[in-house]
């Protein structure tokens, strides 16, 4: 069924889009644009930069889809070649990653469907490739590791939530790039060293697998801080519009915790996988809402129903838990409940992906997987 998200005056909008970046990246800009430069030399001019972008996602999806076979619940011990198979799948995507920018300005097919594919594909690889890590260095099922997850999120839409105010996507000395090979760092060592290696103790009473939770908590922790006082330092718009702009994300990331710490059957430790994949495809709804939002010129809603629907099940949770209310047929099929909203989550970012490619693709008469010859007048 066809809905259109954007508005008419939005569509218009697009006329005004302008692409900007800052990315110090030492190593991005020193070591890889070298390379990238020469590997976008090697792409046929025929391939369109969206098809690359989806390619470079395959490379995460189907590494993650091997990893998470052998391990169910993170902790496990995965053939050895899935963990170089993560590697080599971080390096391919991060490579297409930036050459699909690269192709786009090589062929003159710059578009703002070509930064919220973009985006759209790198919200989804921080959910699975936050999954892949949980995995490959045994991170238990327990409330640390679901708040790093979470905060991946976090720092992924609040770096939208920055470059919808500030128009500019920043990206420091430290940012993606040294994370993909800090994750590929990992993806080695496990396939060097097996996955248990992550057991043996640093020193007394602190393993391996701890390294990543804090390294990652202290990183989520500052980045976000830094988007916060950014955003907040921005006059174009009111104090109250800022804060409630980060409602539907705060909520959903909130209502997924105390989901986690109060289901009557452990829900989260009984199936991580699904559990966060459900909360990312909401999480990478809201993404790509704010993306939206911000190359069409509209606002950005506070409330959005997707959110909502998981806040649902949370709430019931957590007062079945603290005994408020009485509600056995909860416990009974929650994990029912929780497929049901894997669904729905699942069918809603789909739904709105699709409606908003087809929505840009026919008014800026492009196609999104190929590039449409260019009519003379």
């Amino acid at each position: 069924m066809q809905r259109d998200y954007i508005s008419p005056k939005g569509l218009e909008n697009l006329k005004f889009y302008e692409y900007h970046a800052s990315d110090k990246s030492l190593i991005a800009n020193y070591i890889l644009q070298p390379f990238w430069r020469t590997a976008v030399e090697w792409l046929p001019r025929t391939l369109a930069p969206n098809l690359i972008t989806l390619l470079g996602f395959a490379g995460i999806l189907f590494s993650y889809l091997t990893v998470a076979f052998f391990c169910p619940q993170f902790v496990g011990v995965a053939p050895a070649y899935s963990y170089l198979f993560c590697a080599i799948g971080m390096f391919y995507y991060q490579t297409m990653d930036a050459l699909d920018g690269k192709q786009a300005r090589r062929t003159g097919t710059s578009s703002p469907l070509g930064e919220l594919f973009d985006h759209g594909c790198d919200a989804l690889t921080t959910v699975l490739m936050g999954l892949n890590l949980a995995c490959a260095v045994q991170m238990e099922t327990d409330l640390p590791t679901l708040l790093v997850l979470f905060g991946g999120f976090g720092v992924f839409f609040m770096a939208q939530w920055e470059e919808y105010h500030t128009g500019i996507m920043e990206l420091g000395h430290l940012s993606v790039t040294e994370i993909h090979y800090i994750a590929i760092t990992m993806y080695l060592l496990s396939y060097f060293n097996g996955p248990d290696w992550w057991f043996s103790p640093l020193f007394e009473g602190f393993k391996y697998n701890s390294i990543p939770i804090y390294v990652l908590g202290l990183g989520t922790a500052v980045t976000m801080l830094k988007n916060a006082v950014t955003v907040f330092g921005t006059k174009k718009h009111s104090l109250a519009t800022k804060l409630t702009q980060i409602v539907s994300i705060t909520h959903l990331l909130v209502a997924g915790v105390a989901w986690a710490i109060t289901s009557p059957n452990g829900i989260y430790q009984s199936t991580p996988h699904l559990f966060v994949v459900t909360y990312g495809f909401v999480f990478s709804y809201l993404a790509g809402r704010i993306v939206v939002a911000r190359v069409c010129r509209e606002d950005f809603s506070a409330i959005h129903k997707n959110s909502v629907l998981l806040t649902i099940p949370a709430i019931v949770s957590v007062l079945v838990h603290q005994k408020i209310i009485d509600l056995p047929a909860f416990a009974t099929y929650e994990i029912e409940i929780l497929y049901a909203c894997f669904a729905i989550a699942a069918i809603s970012y789909f739904h709105f992906a699709l409606n908003v490619i087809r929505q840009m693709c026919k008014h800026l008469d492009i196609a999104c997987l190929t590039i449409k010859p260019k009519t003379t007048k």
